[in-house]
């Protein structure tokens, strides 16, 4: 069974959106939906950016 996720307001929280993916125990065939405010408020704005961009190509 595969499991839909949707994750917003980011705000450049590197480490939080990794406590996010770990908890939810997402699968590579599983769906990720990312609605926005990646960056903003935290300093890891480019990691973050970064991160999404390297999980769309698994």
């Amino acid at each position: 069974m595969t499991k839909t996720f949707v994750i917003g307001d980011i705000h450049g929280g590197l480490r939080a959106l990794h406590q996010v993916l770990e908890r939810s125990e997402a699968t590579k065939n599983d769906t990720l939906i990312f609605l926005g405010d990646y960056v903003d408020g935290w300093s890891e704005s480019p990691q973050v950016i970064s991160y999404i961009i390297e999980l769309s190509k698994k």
